[in-house]
């Protein structure tokens, strides 16, 4: 008997024990009332659905509106693959264990019977007649995933994928692999909206143009393949495929004929929120701190008479808060300074910044990683600050460093260590704590991002910061307390800069601008003659035009 012919004999096998599937469908669709079976002569999937079933891709991503079906799916695929592979290992993942029971356990238990799979709430898991496993799990904090780390299935759903952040799915991903040659799939549902609204729409519906490569954006329903990021040695070939298919209120046909005014009440909330639940607009982003005011690129227009008069034509399109330039080093006198968030479980974040003439930051190094020791942090950064011969005016570290250690039998506390390693290449003091500094933290963020007199933004920050640029766009408000960032975000990088922020640093902001103010006289008259050059080719002027425009 063939692989194919053997598993549809298989799933016959199951349905003749008495399994009844988990889709609904309105009077007239099918011939009976649900629950159905999937036979496809009496009932099916609706047309998303059956999309979402039949795909190829390796990587899936199945959400937009609310009532579009998702967490259904979820149900019914992870079952199927169940079914059709005797003796494998499955995973559904909620952020939080509470959704988890009440939003996917309990639909689970409600439509599988005990002769299929049997449900053991001690060990969070569906035993499936066959020898399959279908595990329930939740990671609160992002350094929860490594609970996982001996996980090994061939299929990973996470529900609700926008409550993750991309640090922890990328994780999990890991914990996917091929058995036996059956073909590994993880599939994602989500809204928009939530801390993964930004990479969910990076990973899907707006690639970036390193993913892409010059191709032209995916369609829905289009299976592609994204190139490996920046320093990822993963061959192209090798990358996992991707698709996104949408999902609306209106595909489900059961849902939009018992409660057709359903819609009314989403729409109720008003403005982005409603747009993101009732319409699936990926593009309603309000909720995210910078992400309305960050641009990657500026086109100069008629009215920015500052950059006319640095050389720059109308039509032209400059970098603007991003630099691509991740070799770009700090002109001689400027002052240096330092920013850090510790994690351990969680990424660790650093990053140095330079103090620029007219008020202006650039932000040009970055270390970004998990599972580096507090010694370890301290060493990496006093061997780049010895290295490149960098003296900062001070380190403004995570106050949550100074906490005491005494209960695990460590006399040191974190602040302690980093100044021992250190040393006097740089004082290291703690930012701002509590609510206070969270509240203004965004403010911050918001006044670093605007123009300055120069017709220039006053912060900057090079390529050579991959991790911040991904993360801090898409740090949304606090849907609790909107007045601070979400904490279950993947928030270091804005954090660590944004304690850079709170700490005042002197830059001062005057209203006519001498861009090379501070500089030694042989540093100035160097930066001269090549603001002087930039300018004959339309391309320089002070505060490293010339670096905006050739990155």
């Amino acid at each position: 008997m063939s692989g194919k012919r053997a598993r549809s004999a298989r799933r016959l096998d199951a349905l003749r024990k008495g399994f009844t599937w988990g889709y609904t469908s309105p009077k007239g669709f099918c011939e009976h009332e649900p629950p159905c079976h999937p036979d496809g002569t009496k009932c099916r999937p609706h047309p998303k659905q059956f999309k979402a079933h039949a795909s190829k891709a390796e990587i899936l991503f199945y959400g937009g509106a609310v009532g579009g079906g998702k967490t259904e799916f979820d149900i019914v695929e992870a079952l199927a693959i169940c079914l059709e592979h005797p003796g494998v290992q499955v995973a559904i993942f909620r952020r939080f264990h509470e959704d988890l029971k009440k939003n996917v356990i309990t639909r689970f238990r409600e439509i599988v019977p005990d002769h299929i799979a049997h449900y053991n709430s001690q060990d969070h898991a569906l035993y499936v007649w066959n020898g399959s496993i279908i595990w329930f799990c939740h990671c609160r904090n992002e350094s929860e995933v490594y609970r996982y780390q001996g996980l090994q299935v061939v299929a990973l759903f996470i529900d609700e994928a926008s409550h993750f952040s991309e640090f922890m799915v990328k994780y999990l991903i890991t914990r996917v692999r091929s058995v036996r040659g059956i073909r590994k799939r993880v599939r994602l549902t989500s809204n928009p909206g939530g801390i993964g609204h930004g990479w969910l729409k990076r990973w899907f519906i707006r690639p970036t143009p390193v993913a892409l490569g010059g191709r032209p954006q995916p369609r829905p329903f289009e299976i592609w393949r994204p190139l490996p990021e920046l320093g990822d040695p993963t061959p192209p070939e090798d990358m996992l495929t991707r698709q996104f298919i949408p999902a609306y209120f209106r595909d489900n046909y059961a849902l939009a004929q018992h409660d057709p005014r359903y819609l009314a009440q989403i729409y109720a909330l008003g403005g982005d929120k409603a747009k993101q639940l009732a319409e699936g607009d990926w593009d309603a982003n309000d909720s995210m701190i910078v992400g309305s005011v960050w641009r990657e690129n500026h086109l100069v227009g008629p009215n920015d008479t500052r950059l006319l008069a640095l050389g720059l034509k109308p039509g032209q399109v400059i970098p603007w808060h991003i630099i691509p330039n991740k070799h770009w080093k700090p002109p001689e006198g400027a002052l240096i300074y330092g920013s850090v968030d510790y994690g351990y479980g969680a990424p660790w974040s650093f990053h140095l910044h330079a103090a620029l003439p007219g008020g202006h930051v650039r932000t040009f190094f970055e270390y970004y990683m998990p599972r580096v020791r507090d010694v370890e942090q301290a060493q990496m950064i006093r061997i780049v600050l010895e290295r490149e011969g960098y003296r900062p005016e001070w380190l403004v570290l995570d106050p949550a460093m100074r906490g005491s250690r005494a209960e695990n039998n460590i006399a040191k506390s974190i602040f302690e260590v980093y100044q021992d390693v250190i040393g006097k290449l740089a004082m290291v003091m703690p930012g701002a704590a509590g609510r206070s500094a969270r509240v203004s933290r965004p403010q911050r963020w918001l006044d670093a991002l605007q123009t300055a007199p120069d017709g220039l933004p006053y912060w900057t920050v090079t390529t050579a910061c991959p991790d911040l640029i991904r993360t801090v766009p898409e740090v949304p408000w606090d849907a609790k307390d909107p007045d601070v960032e979400d904490e279950l975000s993947e928030n270091h990088a804005y954090e660590d800069v944004g304690r850079f922020f709170e700490a005042r640093p002197f830059i001062p902001r005057t209203q006519m601008i001498d861009p090379f103010a501070g500089l030694d006289p042989i540093s100035r008259a160097h930066h001269e003659r090549l603001a002087a050059a930039g300018a004959a080719r339309n391309t320089g002027g002070p505060t490293g035009v010339g670096n905006i425009a050739k990155g």
